[in-house]
């Protein structure tokens, strides 16, 4: 912007991808700077932006100040509360950790920066964190930017992660090993006997040659490494803490009351595998469909009260038509532009604006992937004139009846669709379910009951002839024999376009 400052009000918006796109193409016709993507863009731009270090930390001070922790902060306190995890070794200057487990009383989180490095050495102490800041913190001291900065690395904190690592696991988790010294110090580490395993957790299936190098290392001298593939900060510690404490009904019980008040809508997080390339010559059918779905959204502010839920208001714009889900304090919705202003014109704080909406984003941010599904399974369920909730649709014409315990139970037959994504496509899968009345009453053990039963209607004799044909049906019922493409509103010329394909 700097080179360009008469375009400054057309590319201001950086969180677009088109406006990153045109700026990283211009980038690059330069020619000096680091390509994209590479492990030198960060300490690059930081110093080429604030060449002076004081600069620099006032700029990242701004960039955190009123920041709140996520989910993940919350949830490593927790599991800290209970002696699970002991310490956390930070890059991050922006002090989340430390001011999450505060909250967290008896837990006392000891702060620990290169200011003060030699506190490092404690006894393990009930109800005590570690929090050690490896990059510095903006509100004691100098930050660590740079590439001669980041290849440097206090020796007090090498000297204590080495004994730390010697019999205790270590998960990285958003890292990119782009620290030369702290890498060396972790190269270390693992040549050395112990029985602490490192879990390396990052986003997508490959690596960065320093990691990778790094996991042959640690294996080729006995120690265990492994790579996963991951979803995000949140979602990662979200699904650690539900297999830790699946006994701790309290436990799961405070997990889901702080999503609540975080509005956070993350789901547990699927492990996927992968096959190695082969010949292919057998053909299978698929209940995974491939989707296409708009690239950008309506995002506005409403006012709440301290008592309202944000989600519950959006389960009230869902009675207009208005697909809408609430993260970090917005409101992300499709519909129509004027019935949104209509009807919250007594909350709305602001404009409604369009926002990027990736494919990225909806894999990693589980409030856009409810929006996403929601949306998907109302159009469907519309078109077809059918019933549905947020993901599942039925038919109150074609129904089952059923007997359990003298209890006539009558169940009215239909799908339910899930979304997946591998490395390309995004995909809606559709698999029978079925709805009861809202009136009826049955215990869990009756629910179970029904559901084992209807499940053994559908397959009974040919699982796979019964299901497929029952699928079949289902498939041409919401989405046709062609596929379906249509905008939302339904029939509303405007920029919000889906599409199902079912070849």
């Amino acid at each position: 912007m700097s080179q360009n400052p008469a375009l400054v009000g057309v590319y201001n918006n950086t969180k677009s991808d088109s406006v990153r796109t045109v700026i990283q193409k211009w980038l690059d016709n330069q020619n000096i700077y680091p390509a994209k993507g590479s492990e030198e863009e960060y300490s690059f731009y930081a110093e080429k932006s604030f060449p002076i270090a004081d600069d620099r930390r006032k700029y990242f001070q701004h960039l955190v100040s009123g920041c709140e922790p996520s989910l993940g902060y919350h949830l490593i306190s927790m599991l800290a509360q209970i002696g699970i995890i002991k310490s956390v070794w930070t890059t991050n200057f922006d002090g989340l950790m430390v001011k999450c487990a505060h909250k967290y009383t008896p837990l006392t989180p000891i702060e620990i920066s290169t200011d003060v490095a030699d506190r490092v050495y404690r006894g393990d102490v009930d109800n005590e964190l570690l929090c050690i800041e490896l990059h510095g913190d903006y509100k004691y001291g100098a930050l660590k930017n740079t590439a001669e900065e980041l290849d440097t690395q206090n020796d007090i904190f090498i000297s204590a992660l080495m004994h730390e690592l010697t019999n205790r696991d270590l998960i990285v988790i958003g890292y990119s090993g782009r620290d030369k010294s702290l890498m060396a110090a972790l190269n270390e580490v693992y040549k050395q006997a112990g029985a602490g395993k490192l879990f390396w957790c990052g986003y997508g299936k490959n690596t960065s040659q320093s990691v990778q190098a790094l996991l042959d290392s640690a294996c080729k001298h006995g120690r265990e490494a492994y790579y996963i593939a991951a979803e995000g900060f949140d979602s990662l510690l979200y699904s650690i803490s539900r297999h830790c404490m699946s006994n701790n009904r309290e436990f799961l019980a405070q997990i889901d009351t702080i999503k609540k008040q975080l509005s956070d809508n993350i789901q547990l997080q699927k492990t996927r595998f992968s096959l190695s390339p082969a010949k292919i010559n057998k053909l299978v059918n698929t209940n995974a469909f491939p989707i296409i779905f708009p690239k950008q959204c309506y995002q506005f502010e409403l006012c709440f009260n301290e008592k309202e839920s944000m989600w519950a208001y959006c389960k009230y714009l869902y009675n207009f038509g208005i697909m809408a889900v609430p993260y970090k304090g917005m409101i992300y919705a499709w519909g129509a532009k004027e019935k949104i202003r209509t009807i919250c014109s007594d909350r709305l704080k602001g404009t409604i604006e369009l926002c990027p909406l990736t494919r990225d984003s909806v894999i990693k941010i589980g409030a856009y992937k409810e929006l996403l599904l929601k949306t998907i399974t109302f159009i469907l369920a519309t078109k077809s004139n059918m019933k549905c909730s947020k993901d599942r649709i039925w038919d109150n014409n074609d129904y089952i009846h059923y007997t359990s315990n003298d209890k006539a139970v009558t169940a009215f037959k239909g799908v339910k669709l899930s979304l997946i994504f591998d490395d390309r496509y995004s995909y809606i899968t559709v698999t029978p379910s079925y709805a009861l009345p809202e009136n009826i009453q049955l215990s869990k053990t009756e629910k179970k009951e029904f559901a084992d039963w209807y499940c053994a209607q559908i397959n009974r004799i040919q699982p796979n002839l019964n299901v497929h044909n029952y699928m079949s049906r289902w498939i041409e019922k919401i989405v046709g024999k062609n596929g379906y493409r249509v905008t939302y509103p339904i029939n509303d010329p405007s920029r919000f376009s889906f599409a199902i394909s079912v070849r």
